[in-house]
């Protein structure tokens, strides 16, 4: 949103929330521009219709965050719907033939979420999780399940924080990221020099 359009915003936003003292100087303006100008005006204007609908106190940045990356992206799923959703797509890979149970290729994985297809990736791809939880027994199979969650969560977590923070945030996080990485590289460079 615009300059022009965060001050429509803030106003809105005062005007909910009367009683509050909130933005009350110029320096708090910009930061909450600088922190929201990527959300376009109607998104923003929705998840504060929203937040004024269910809630008594107004919203933090975080707040309007979460539930424009929410409206925009969808709510992540917990790990135990993802994991349904996991078994649904195993079952659906199998199909009956002459009253025996075949595998068949129909890759019923690409219709799961990302979140889902990371996490599936990361304990070594979808057949090898069909494969287990076909084959193995019972205790190896919950603890298939109870990787898969553990996985999921984090990766969920992360993507949940990636919907959120900003695009210019992401970029100075990532640019920190790198020159810390070259700087990490060249001190080990250094350190094979001197020795």
């Amino acid at each position: 949103m615009t300059l022009q359009e965060f001050m429509i915003f803030t106003a809105a936003l005062k005007t909910y929330y009367a009683r509050e003292n909130l933005l009350p100087n110029k320096q708090a303006m910009e930061l909450w521009f600088e922190q929201l100008e990527d959300i376009p005006l109607h998104l923003a204007e929705t998840v504060l219709k929203q937040w004024v609908a269910i809630n008594k106190w107004s919203p933090t940045i975080a707040d309007i965050r979460e539930q424009a990356a929410e409206i925009l992206h969808g709510k992540i799923k917990t790990a135990d719907e993802a994991w349904a959703k996991v078994q649904d797509a195993i079952y659906k890979d199998f199909k009956k033939s002459d009253g025996k149970r075949k595998f068949i290729k129909i890759y019923p994985e690409k219709k799961l979420d990302i979140i889902t297809q990371k996490a599936i990736n990361e304990m070594g791809g979808f057949e090898e999780l069909k494969h287990s939880l076909h084959f193995l027994p019972i205790e190896k199979k919950q603890q298939q399940e109870t990787l898969f969650k553990k996985i999921y969560n984090r990766i969920a977590e992360a993507e949940k924080k990636a919907r959120q923070t900003p695009k210019a945030i992401q970029y100075e996080i990532n640019r920190i990221y790198s020159f810390r990485l070259q700087q990490g590289a060249d001190d080990e460079r250094q350190h094979k020099t001197n020795n």
